[in-house]
């Protein structure tokens, strides 16, 4: 029969916690009856769960409240917790911690509180929120003390847990804050009577959920300690609302006795002692004994304060022989005490010298390991500095290298351009002097057929120096490096009408024939680079035409480049320079300015080419036909 209600207590509950939502702390439930949830979380099969996970959890709940085995599986509920990555599990698991490790070490009992505040505060849990802020305070070591010397943490702490009582409808959360309050409202100067009317609120709350039962002892005994102030404030008696209270506190504890039971034995003894019902009050006491010699509990100081009270008990009954004998125990327990503090610390002040000690040793190893990482370092230090000494050093000479080829370079540009101003251009000027002179003996002989030849020889001379001029000063600019590209839309028919008169008068001198097969097109060029490179190639196609014969200009659009070319028939050029051309623009060598055999013109198409994405295209063919084409990209 037994086992069959066992297995229908756990098909409702396991079909509960798989249908209720755990969303919260106060979606969990705290149960009474410890022993019947540890068989059904037995009885599970499936530990990786959810459902699991929760049924867990509110088992480890359900210790807390009524058990002294809180703990037993908290690294279950952590473990599965991280595998699912449910943080209400983690938070509850931090806050669980922090409540096992209160009176054992108050440092991790807040630094899980901690944690367990933070995780609640992501998920705006406010009953968790509320109880993580709880244990802060509690962490305290002595809160008690804490409150009466006003420390500032712990004032600001209580008073945000009290800021949620109106900002909540939850009424198990109301009911925590309540609890609260109670125990610590009167360290802040709560008053009395504020005290008691939240009491009121809180015993509604209680009797009207019997969920909340679980809280029964946590009430009455902060409700005892409230109506206890009110008989020191001379407000009356209640010295009967306070057992009342505590013996509803006792009344709510499980059968089974846990450290609590021994707590509320000890309260409802002083309560009875403090009525001088000296009777009860040895007969409690004694029971608190007695529960505590069973549990086998490990707090003498506990003990001995119980002792202490029984010994006060008995003496007032004129029982001295017991008196004494209690009085003798708790002397006993104290001494055995100051032994085991006196023991813990020299334990402490051994271990604190050894690890003094270790710490010295360590710090020695550290320093000895600085040394030597400090050399190390500062031996890197020199091979980086040395590496870019030598870096900065070679840096410099390809510099100096380089600017002593650039300096050589500028000074044979510089040679060559006062070898052109000395022969190319002092030539000329001879010449003109020279045909001044010739002019000037037509005409005083009257010889004036010859005079027109001797004109239009002048007119020539002075055409090609007017170009030799303008490349000179295209040079310059291109060494300076001061080239600047402008392009801008053009109109082939009108570029050309306004570049080629004066090639027309030079080619007309030699009898030679310009023929033009422009399109009517438009393109996007620099039109001073454009101008330059056809200067350039019309004169140097007049320069090697014969007399008599053409020169064919020619545009066109092919594959959406623009396409210029410019034939002309002439044997006058050697091998040697059509070699040099034909290796300058197809990008096979590069010559310097005053190149024997290349002119300054095309050595500045050249240059001048790098700068616009003008490809130039050189050939001579058996029957004497030079042609340059130039060819414009995306047009």
């Amino acid at each position: 029969m037994k086992k069959l209600l066992l297995i229908l207590l756990t098909i409702s509950i396991t079909s509960f916690a798989q249908n209720k939502p755990y969303n919260q702390y106060r979606d969990f439930r705290v149960l009474l009856n410890i022993d019947s949830l540890q068989k059904i979380v037995d009885l599970q099969k499936d530990k990786s769960t959810l459902t699991y996970l929760h049924t867990l959890i509110e088992l480890e709940l359900g210790r807390s409240y009524f058990s002294d085995d809180l703990g037993k599986d908290l690294e279950s509920i952590k473990t599965i917790s991280l595998k699912k990555k449910d943080s209400l599990g983690l938070a509850i698991y931090y806050l669980l911690k922090s409540k096992l490790l209160f009176r054992i070490d108050y440092e991790m009992c807040l630094a899980n509180a901690l944690k367990a505040n933070t995780y609640f505060e992501r998920r705006n849990d406010t009953l968790g929120i509320i109880l993580s802020n709880y244990y802060i305070i509690l962490a305290s070591q002595h809160p008690i003390n804490a409150f009466e010397n006003r420390e500032k943490h712990v004032i600001r702490t209580f008073e945000n847990i009290l800021k949620y009582y109106n900002s909540t409808t939850d009424e198990k959360t109301k009911l925590n804050i309540i609890v609260i309050r109670m125990a610590f409202g009167h360290y802040l100067g709560k008053k009395v009577e504020e005290q008691l009317y939240y009491y009121k609120i809180g015993k509604k709350i209680l009797d009207k959920h019997q969920e909340f039962r679980y809280l029964d002892y946590r009430f009455y005994t902060t409700s005892a300690n409230v109506f206890y102030r009110l008989k020191e404030d001379k407000k009356g008696d209640n010295l009967s609302v306070v057992q009342r209270c505590y013996l509803k506190a006792y009344e709510s504890l499980p059968p089974k006795p846990y450290y609590e039971t021994v707590i509320a034995l000890y309260n409802l003894g002083c309560s009875y002692m403090d009525s001088d019902e000296f009777i009860l009050a040895k007969t409690y006491f004694k029971e608190a004994i007695r529960v505590y010699d069973q549990l086998k509990t490990d707090n003498p100081a506990m003990l001995s304060i119980i002792y202490e009270n029984l010994s006060i008990t008995q003496y007032k009954q004129k029982d001295y022989k017991n008196a004494y004998e209690s009085l003798e125990k708790e002397n006993g327990i104290k001494k055995d005490l100051e032994k085991t503090t006196k023991s813990k610390e020299m334990q402490e002040l051994q271990t604190k010298y050894e690890t003094e000690k270790k710490d010295v040793v360590i710090k020695n190893l550290e320093l000895q390991q600085q040394v030597t990482e400090t050399r190390a370092r500062l031996v890197l230090l020199i091979l980086v500095l040395t590496c870019l000494i030598i870096t900065a050093v070679s840096f410099i000479a390809l510099r100096l290298r380089d600017a002593n080829k650039s300096l050589k370079k500028l000074t044979q540009s510089r040679n060559m351009l006062f070898t052109i101003i000395s022969h190319d251009l002092r030539s000329p000027f001879n010449s003109y002097q020279r045909y001044s002179e010739i002019v000037g003996y037509l005409i005083k002989t009257k010889q004036f057929d010859r005079l027109q030849e001797v004109l239009k020889k002048i007119d020539e001379l002075g055409l090609n120096i007017a170009a030799l001029l303008n490349n000179l000063l295209e040079w310059s600019v291109a060494q300076q490096k001061q080239i600047r590209i402008v392009p801008s839309v053009i109109n082939i028919q009108v570029f050309f009408d306004e570049v080629l008169p004066i090639f027309r008068d030079m080619a007309r001198l030699k009898k030679i024939t310009i023929l033009e097969n422009f399109q009517d097109q438009e393109i996007k060029i620099d039109p001073h680079i454009l101008s330059l490179i056809i200067r350039n190639l019309l004169d140097n196609a007049i320069k090697y035409t014969a007399e008599g014969n053409q020169i064919t200009i020619q545009t066109n659009i092919n594959e959406g480049d623009f396409v210029l070319t410019i034939s002309n028939k002439g044997d006058s050029m050697t091998n040697t320079q059509r070699e040099k051309i034909r290796t300058l623009f197809n990008n096979v060598n590069d010559y310097e300015f005053g190149e024997e055999g290349l002119g300054i013109g095309l050595i500045l198409i050249k240059e001048f080419s790098r700068t616009n994405a003008v490809k130039i295209k050189f050939d001579h063919n058996a029957d004497n036909l030079t042609t340059f084409e130039v060819r414009l990209s995306n047009v």
